[in-house]
């Protein structure tokens, strides 16, 4: 059976888009471990190369020698591979570092800002699918992680094609009174909230250290300067989010928060955001260490 190493080389296609340019190179930061390979080209999946269901886009592949996404063996040697736009761009990432065989890559916020979510999904309900202004190609399927990530479930004209169980709410108002809608999920809002959101079924902790030296945990849920963490969640999947939040007053200063890999493991791609006064002023995706209690890189807000 065919594998990602050593394949033939790729027919010529059309340019990759910048959209398509931000997710290979996305996918370079979040799996390091990975290597260039040219993908063959070609209309129809074969049984070392298949469609990643799980991933939006046009010409995107995973490569799994042992059969279909998710079912490559870590250990086995065997390569899982992933192409945006032109297969030329092809990364692929030793299985014992993927989760189960399958690359998880979260949509950066700024791809949002060139996507007219709203046409998108007009589209898909009266034509099957949609094509955005610089080439990427939509399903009913492969729209879930573009409509989670770019605020589909606010938009009215989204709300009927949402899977069940991405968005808690679409606007504010469907949260109790002091939270927000963040992303489908309603989550406690103040006048400054750090956030951890990811979508792998491990236990990733949000730790924010405040201008005083108090550090707010699972295990220090309240901090005397006012902070609380909303959440302690303790399964992840997909649309997770944990929230530390200074919901009235928050002391000036700067302010450090970081990641942390509870229960060890591929723990994928996680996004490290700052909201104040409920407008996000700050946003980082890190990759977590694979070990029990790695940590991410620290980042400071001053406040």
């Amino acid at each position: 059976m065919r594998q990602g190493p050593g394949v033939s080389e790729p027919e010529p296609v059309s340019s990759t888009t910048e959209v398509e340019q931000t997710f290979n190179d996305l996918v370079r930061t979040a799996y390091p471990t990975g290597r260039s390979v040219a993908l063959p080209q070609g209309p129809e999946p074969d049984a070392g190369r298949v469609p990643s269901a799980v991933l939006p886009g046009e010409l995107i592949y995973v490569s799994a020698p042992d059969g279909p996404s998710g079912s490559t063996p870590p250990g086995s040697g065997a390569e899982v591979c992933v192409a945006f736009g032109n297969p030329s761009n092809g990364w692929c990432v030793p299985s014992e570092d993927t989760l189960g065989g399958e690359l998880e890559i979260p949509i950066p916020p700024d791809i949002c800002d060139n996507i007219d979510i709203g046409r998108i999904c007009h589209d898909i309900r009266c034509y099957e699918t949609a094509t955005t202004n610089g080439g990427q190609s939509f399903t009913r399927t492969s729209v879930q992680p573009l409509l989670a990530a770019c605020g589909g479930c606010d938009e009215p004209s989204c709300r009927s094609l949402v899977d069940s169980g991405i968005c808690e709410c679409a606007t504010d108002s469907d949260c109790f009174g002091d939270e927000s809608c963040d992303g489908g999920v309603c989550v406690a809002e103040g006048v400054l909230r750090f956030s951890a959101r990811w979508d792998t079924t491990l236990d990733v902790d949000l730790y924010v250290e405040d201008p005083t030296g108090d550090v707010l945990s699972y295990s220090n849920s309240f901090v005397s300067s006012g902070g609380e963490l909303d959440n302690d969640d303790r399964s992840g999947g997909p649309g997770t989010i944990e929230n530390g939040v200074w919901a009235l007053t928050a002391p000036a200063g700067t302010y450090t928060y970081w990641a942390v890999n509870f229960d060890g493991g591929m723990a994928g791609p996680v996004t490290l955001s700052v909201y104040r006064n409920g407008q996000l002023v700050n946003s980082d995706v890190v990759t977590l260490p694979t070990e029990s209690d790695g940590e991410s890189s620290r980042f400071t807000y001053t406040y």
